[in-house]
């Protein structure tokens, strides 16, 4: 019994963790998407500004 309780509590832990993993992943797509579009418009603007 106490061996079905330790399997149990053992997925629920795989799997809260595997949300948490995804969760983490897309924050960090988020971050790293926002990062590079703010690098390409900040560039954008200066080429924009140094050809006129």
């Amino acid at each position: 019994m106490k061996f079905f309780i330790l399997i149990e509590m053992h997925s629920f832990c795989c799997r809260f963790m595997g949300i948490y993993m995804y969760i983490f992943v897309c924050v960090c797509v988020c971050v790293c998407v926002c990062i590079c579009l703010n690098h390409f418009i900040v560039h954008g603007y200066v080429n924009r500004d140094e050809r006129n």
